[in-house]
């Protein structure tokens, strides 16, 4: 299924998943470059996000697969903003960075 899910902070992500009933583990996964759904971004469907947990599911056939959407996308890098820090240009920053104008402590 398809899923828009609130985490930590209110920040939203949407998942592609694939329960398996009794899974023993759950395989969660971070694509680059293919980084739309099907129909979304004029991509054959052998590039998109469904067919990417397909694949997924072929090789984990006993586990539960989750697969995360960028967040955004810059200059084809897939950019996972709602997991870490990144600046407006999706590049990563250090944690040092938010905590800079945090009090001691």
């Amino acid at each position: 299924g398809v899923f828009f899910c609130a985490g930590a902070e209110r920040k939203c992500n949407w998942l592609v998943a694939r329960p398996v009933p009794g899974a023993r583990r759950c395989v969660v996964f971070f694509p680059g470059d293919i980084s739309d759904f099907a129909g979304g971004a004029d991509l054959p469907y052998p590039y998109s996000l469904e067919a990417l947990v397909w694949v997924l599911s072929q090789k984990f056939p006993d586990d539960s697969v989750v697969l995360v959407k960028p967040w955004m996308m810059v200059d084809r890098y897939a950019i996972f903003g709602n997991f870490m820090l990144v600046g407006s240009g999706g590049n990563p920053r250090c944690v040092t960075d938010q905590r800079a104008g945090a009090a001691p402590g």
